[in-house]
């Protein structure tokens, strides 16, 4: 069985100064044993050694853990059969990263080490720790370590998506072996997916991507074949997902503009709708998030919170959008009066929030607003409940309608690749299509 490596902050004991050791912590067989490194760090330090920048003494400390984690893996595959006690001698004892006069700590079962470097925020909200791991070849444990490196990184949705999948899986098969889900078990999954739970095409695409990328993360680590990945041609593909068309026509946006409102709960949910719709689809986290110091003369400049932590392969993705009379009328009717740069535009996140309590904050609000558009969507006879997601795609629709470019749509959107656009942009209406096809009848204009 391969062994793991890897660098935890361990939380279970805090120093007089408030700091926590870094420790290298080794699995094997079942059991895992930690390593005290020579730095001590906050939490907050900690989780931001995965930030695209940090300070300088942070950068360091990061390349520094890097090599040893790297280093470790050469050490391990080196000592066969694997035993703790060698790998201490040759690679531990005389390792400038590692303290001298401190001993490892006794070798623990690794069903009662999971949890301890897991904060109590995170258990609470993700069941997946709350598990005893069967060790490294099971699915949970892979899902385990993707959950916890994006909940390092702040990705909160992300890792609610890797859960979600995770106990959709469960309850098909349980906890399975890496070794069990082979072409035919996906198979029989989707199968089940589709017919026993009712889920849809995009919904069996969402969670056998998880799958697909937790399988990858297994090879990688060694804990899987690559002979045995059981995704790719002749094996198991991923269904498309149906590219539903949720845009709203031109007649529909005006009876929501034009819908009166007694209501202020549907006033305020109508509101923040149009505040997405004119910001181009902005994101409910978008806009809960924007600082007065985001208003620059007419016009709103901020960067995605969703590209913020994953687009780091290259120049940040900045949105810049006109800051129109109904969009400063909203900001007059519910945002902060006091408009300090570093206040929030609107009082709905406050400072000191963890990114948990804020994604929680989020979609909370995201429901609030679907909630009252439903009743909104009623009152203006609309023949659906509209919910935020058909601001992004109706602005994108109709400015793709009214000829305007796709590459300042791809713009607008934030989208990094003008793929990614196209797929947001819905077909054109049907008077439309009727205008186009004009355009094949005009030979008929040159009968000499």
């Amino acid at each position: 069985m391969e062994t793991q490596v890897s660098v935890v902050l361990d939380t279970r004991r805090e120093k007089k100064d408030g700091l926590y050791p870094l420790k290298l912590r080794v699995y094997f067989q079942g059991k895992a044993v930690l390593y005290p490194l020579i730095y001590d760090l906050t939490k907050i330090d900690f989780e931001k050694l995965d930030a695209k920048r940090v300070s300088d003494s942070l950068s360091k400390i990061r390349e520094n853990i890097g090599n040893v984690e790297m280093q470790a893996k050469i050490a391990l595959n080196k000592i066969v059969p694997f035993d703790f006690e060698k790998f201490s001698k040759i690679f531990i004892l005389d390792n400038e990263f590692f303290r001298k006069k401190s001993k490892p700590l006794k070798t623990e079962l690794f069903k009662q080490n999971i949890i301890d470097d897991i904060p109590a925020e995170w258990r609470k909200k993700f069941s997946i720790f709350k598990e005893i791991s069967s060790g490294p070849d099971f699915i949970s444990q892979i899902f385990y370590s993707i959950i916890k490196s994006l909940l390092y990184q702040a990705r909160i949705g992300t890792a609610d998506n890797y859960q979600t999948s995770y106990n959709s899986l469960k309850a098909f098969r349980g906890n399975v072996r890496l070794s069990e889900i082979t072409p035919r078990f996906l198979k029989e999954y989707e199968g089940w997916m589709t017919n026993e739970k009712g889920n849809s095409k995009t919904t069996v695409s969402m969670y056998t991507r998880c799958i697909r990328a937790a399988l990858n993360e297994a090879i990688e680590n060694k804990l899987m074949k690559r002979e045995d990945y059981p995704f790719g041609k002749r094996r198991y593909i991923i269904p498309m997902g149906r590219n539903i068309k949720k845009a709203l026509n031109k007649e529909s946006i005006s009876k929501l503009y034009y819908s009166d409102i007694e209501m202020e709960n549907q006033q305020k949910a109508k509101d923040f709708w149009f505040f997405s719709f004119y910001g181009n689809g902005m994101n409910v986290k978008d806009i809960i998030c924007l600082k007065y110091k985001n208003i620059k003369g007419e016009f709103l400049v901020f960067e995605r919170a969703k590209t913020e932590l994953t687009n780091r392969g290259g120049e940040p993705i900045i949105i810049s959008c006109f800051l129109n009379k109904d969009m400063l009328d909203i900001i007059e009717r519910w945002g902060n009066k006091d408009k300090n740069p570093e206040n929030y535009v609107f009082p709905i996140l406050s400072v000191g929030l963890s990114p948990i309590r804020q994604f929680e904050i989020k979609q909370n609000f995201t429901r609030f607003i679907n909630k009252n558009m439903a009743k909104v969507s009623e009152k203006a006879m609309i023949d659906k409940k509209v919910k935020t997601m058909e601001c992004r795609h109706s602005a994108s629709t109709l400015m793709k309608n009214a000829g305007v470019s796709p590459h300042y749509i791809k713009e607008a959107l934030g989208h990094a690749s003008l793929k990614t656009t196209e797929n947001y942009l819905a077909g054109f209406e049907n008077n439309q299509k009727k205008e186009f096809s004009k355009v094949l009848d005009d030979f008929k204009k040159t009968r000499i």
